[in-house]
């Protein structure tokens, strides 16, 4: 946790839990969030006692350990293009209410939680991924400005997006909309490169950013 000096830790599992615990106080506290394995936790960046979980029971849950409360933040459809299962989030460390989640599906979507109803826009690649099997892995840049998005597949891709690209045009490598706008009013999220190389076919691969500016991009093999 923030501000803690590591002696406050927060961690998930495949048992379907996510548990707190306090190294200093000795304290420990395990919550039975959710229906199915959880593989992602987020810290709030400026809320240093609120956290969040996704898991692949398709939801969002957030904790605030001020008020020992949960509760869902997120709950995704199994109709959507995202999936049924979650497997990876991120929260803008800058604007701290931009999350966002990736699954099964080939989408990548962002959603503003302070209202959570629908997402407020998503990226999809164009070109079909050998065996997709689903976005392992989110992750924005320390400056809030880049997003790293690892595809499953026989041919893992791992695609780099600059969240703030000012040109209006709509690229032909990416989708994207706002739930009151259409996608030609509102400039499409640049793919500025892709990334090859690593195996992520089988198990969930993280992806992240690394370094004093980000510029190095991390992988699991």
């Amino acid at each position: 946790m923030h501000d803690s000096s590591d002696r406050r830790i927060v961690t998930c599992g495949v048992d379907h839990r996510v548990c707190y615990q306090d190294l200093e106080h000795d304290v420990i506290v395990r919550y039975s969030a959710h229906d199915a394995a959880v593989h992602k936790l987020c810290l709030d960046p400026f809320m240093h006692d609120v956290f969040y979980s996704c898991s692949e029971d398709g939801t969002v849950k957030w904790f605030d350990l001020r008020q020992k409360t949960l509760g869902t933040l997120i709950r995704v459809s199994c109709t959507s293009s995202i999936g049924d299962r979650l497997y990876s989030m991120s929260l803008d460390p800058m604007s701290g209410y931009k999350l966002v989640v990736g699954g099964e599906g080939s989408r990548v979507s962002e959603f503003d939680i302070r209202l959570c109803k629908s997402p407020s826009r998503f990226y999809e690649p164009s070109d079909q991924i050998p065996w997709f099997w689903g976005v392992t892995s989110v992750a924005h840049s320390s400056d809030g400005r880049r997003l790293a998005v690892s595809f499953g597949g026989t041919e893992s891709q791992i695609h780099l997006l600059d969240l703030y690209d000012p040109s209006p045009e709509v690229r032909a490598d990416s989708i994207i909309f706002d739930q009151n706008s259409s996608p030609e009013e509102i400039p499409a999220p640049k793919k500025y490169r892709e990334l090859n190389g690593h195996q992520n076919d089988r198990t969930v691969k993280e992806v992240t950013f690394i370094g004093p500016n980000s510029e190095i991009v991390a992988s699991g093999r």
